[in-house]
């Protein structure tokens, strides 16, 4: 199973974010600790060998700036859906082949 230690796994990120937009009040202070936490990017590429990162093209909350960045930091190849919102059921997403494809892409 994945998540020995020093096994590289592959890695699915669903709408990743380093940075996110209009939130309400609330909501930027549940993201507040993520948001200034330093992220050690050589020890997340020691521990994986293959980054897959999934965005939208209309998430209100993660901008195609992040998928920008997945890229240059991560080396991740990123997929980019359109109009499929944050991937959530309250904007109608009820359940994303593309997802589906990508996992079955990392675990072959």
């Amino acid at each position: 199973w994945y998540g020995r230690v020093n096994e590289s796994i592959p890695v699915l990120s669903v709408a990743g974010w380093y940075g996110l937009q209009n939130l309400s009040v609330d909501e930027q202070r549940i993201a507040e600790p993520w948001l200034h936490t330093p992220i050690d990017f050589s020890k997340i590429l020691s521990h994986t060998h293959k980054i897959q990162a999934l965005f939208s093209d209309t998430d209100p909350y993660v901008s195609l700036q992040n998928a920008e960045e997945f890229q240059s930091t991560l080396d991740a190849e990123v997929t980019i859906v359109p109009n499929r919102g944050h991937f959530t059921q309250d904007e109608g997403v009820q359940s994303e082949k593309t997802i589906l494809e990508l996992v079955h892409k990392l675990i072959r």
